[in-house]
């Protein structure tokens, strides 16, 4: 690899450009619903984010390339201490944050459970590898983290303008997560049974292609972007073909894009 290649190639297997995207995410949703300390959300994902997924890719040796296992290279205690900094921070940041509700302490308490079983095996197995559930704890923890949070913070209660909102988003990082299902497709557990192991490639794109254009179409009908907004719709776009030319010979930046297309969509929220 030459010198852009081996930094691209880090920020991806490091889980630095997912984490900031979602870190994007987190912060647009919260500026467009003019939530408070829409930095303070942000910085709570990527905490969250970058941790938990590198502890999975600690835990879990299978489905990775050695370059992406070692992407630390021998400094691998570094990226672990940086981790559980991170997860520190972040689960301190949210305590700071939190509004106590029944709801919303329940929530933290689920929410917090389905990510440790998602990276450490309980009762013989990662929550990840029991059928059909990967897909959607990734989607569930995702909206819940960069949008549902926040939002009971704020507004105390389930209203229908959130169940719509969190519904669409949910639709959305489903879709996103699709082309790392095909990529995985040959070496994801066949017991996971992953959307494009049950379904086949073909019908996968189709499904997520529907899933992004509802969720484009549900955000201008709730009036939650303008039809106007270019960069979101440039960001849909994107996505929607990088989904469909994907394949599992694709090379890591192809994914990278797919990442940097997330936290697109998180800035588009700011216009």
């Amino acid at each position: 690899m030459n010198a852009i290649n081996r930094i691209l190639f880090f920020l991806h297997a490091s889980n630095l450009i997912v984490a900031l995207a979602g870190a994007f995410l987190a912060f647009g949703i919260c500026k467009q619903l003019n939530i408070d300390y829409a930095e303070r959300y942000g910085f709570l994902a990527f905490c969250l984010i970058f941790s938990i997924y590198f502890f999975q890719r600690m835990v879990d040796h299978s489905g990775f390339s050695e370059d992406e296992r070692n992407v630390w290279g021998n400094r691998t205690w570094i990226a672990i201490g940086l981790s559980t900094v991170l997860l520190f921070l972040g689960f301190v940041v949210g305590l700071q944050m939190v509004q106590y509700s029944v709801i919303q302490i329940t929530l933290i308490v689920v929410f917090s459970l389905i990510c440790g079983w998602y990276v450490i095996p309980l009762f013989g197995s990662k929550l990840r590898e029991i059928a059909g559930l990967k897909l959607v704890l990734i989607a569930a923890t995702w909206t819940y983290t960069c949008l549902v949070f926040p939002y009971l913070n704020v507004f105390k209660e389930f209203t229908t303008d959130l169940m719509y909102f969190a519904l669409l988003l949910i639709f959305y990082i489903s879709a996103v997560v699709l082309p790392f299902d095909i990529r995985d497709k040959s070496i994801d557990l066949v017991q996971q049974s992953t959307v494009p192991q049950v379904i086949g490639v073909r019908v996968t794109k189709l499904i997520g292609t529907i899933l992004l254009l509802i969720f484009s179409i549900g955000m201008y009908v709730l009036k939650i972007v303008e039809p106007t907004n270019i960069l979101f719709a440039s960001s849909i776009l994107i996505q929607i073909a990088l989904l469909n030319f994907t394949t599992e010979k694709r090379p890591f930046y192809y994914f990278l894009s797919i990442d940097f297309c997330i936290g697109l969509l998180g800035l588009s929220f700011l216009l």
